[in-house]
């Protein structure tokens, strides 16, 4: 998925869902089915997310996406407590995924700041960050991100295992 090919991770995920209802695997499912551009689909895993994972992380990500797909931005922003943002910290992934919504809902302050958050936490992805991920499109013009983006391109062009 990391590497654009969403198409790929859409089946993957789905035969993980089938092995397993645990809501990891359902969110990445769901993730994957909207970069897939599956967005009706997407909505519809987030919101069985949000009501069997209850008060998870899992479900306050899924509800959080699925409202600011939808463009209820009020509706999305209610799902974001302050114990909400503490929890994604720390993690590359949680923190994109939060600068998705934020993107989608036009707060691209918040949008770039959780890009940041994530760069913090690791995640140099250059192409999936600038390019791959569609839920970032409207931040890509940002002078900010335009700058944290060529600190990401140096990173993972001189990346060394």
């Amino acid at each position: 998925m990391s590497d654009g090919r969403f198409d790929q991770a859409l089946d993957l995920f789905h035969k993980a869902c089938e092995l397993e209802a645990d809501p990891i695997f359902r969110y990445w499912y769901a993730k994957s089915l909207a970069y897939s551009h599956r967005l009706e689909e997407a909505c519809q895993l987030m919101e069985l997310i949000g009501r069997e994972a209850s008060e998870t992380h899992w479900a306050r990500l899924s509800l959080f996406f699925m409202y600011a797909v939808q463009g209820k931005k009020a509706k999305a922003l209610e799902v974001v407590t302050k114990e909400f943002k503490n929890m994604m910290r720390g993690d590359e992934y949680y923190s994109i995924w939060m600068a998705e919504s934020y993107a989608l809902i036009d707060e691209k302050e918040d949008s770039i700041e959780w890009v940041e958050e994530g760069v913090r936490n690791h995640c140099i992805n250059y192409p999936f960050l600038n390019q791959h991920d569609s839920f970032l499109e409207n931040i890509r013009g940002e002078e900010r991100f335009k700058k944290l983006m060529e600190r990401v391109k140096h990173e993972w062009e001189n990346f060394e295992v």
